[in-house]
């Protein structure tokens, strides 16, 4: 059993949205011969589209269907738009970051094997003159 506490599923909330409501049959414009032939061709292209919706769902699903799939793409789309460039750009921030800091590192491997390697050729070069020398 159910206590009022419960949040309802999201099954129960979209039937709880989901009204679709009759579609009732086009009719006609009975003024239609009297207008002029811009206003007859919107009135017969509006008749040809709810004929077509009619025949496609005369009980109103297919209305509803796209009215809750609009509020849910929109709900969808909202923080898409406003929330993603934000994610999008603190990442690209964040990966320079990671580039600088690996530069650096680099850097920080290789300054002391510089610095290695010219010890190394200073007491080379020191052996080779004492050598020459002789002393």
């Amino acid at each position: 059993m159910k206590s009022s506490t419960d949040k309802p599923t999201f099954r129960e909330f979209i039937r709880q949205q989901w009204k679709p409501r009759q579609v009732q049959p086009p009719k006609v414009d009975p003024d239609l011969v009297q207008m002029c032939h811009v206003e007859r061709s919107a009135e017969v292209t509006r008749y040809s589209f709810l004929s077509f919706e009619w025949w496609l769902s005369p009980n109103g699903t297919l209305r509803e269907w796209l009215r809750l799939h609009s509020k849910l793409g929109c709900l969808l789309l909202i923080p898409a738009l406003l929330i993603l460039p934000l994610i999008t750009f603190v990442i690209q921030q964040i990966a320079g970051w990671v580039t600088f800091l690996g530069g650096i590192a680099m850097h920080l491997i290789l300054i002391p094997l510089a610095l290695l390697l010219a010890l190394v050729l200073g007491l080379f070069a020191f052996a080779v003159i004492r050598t020459i020398t002789g002393k």
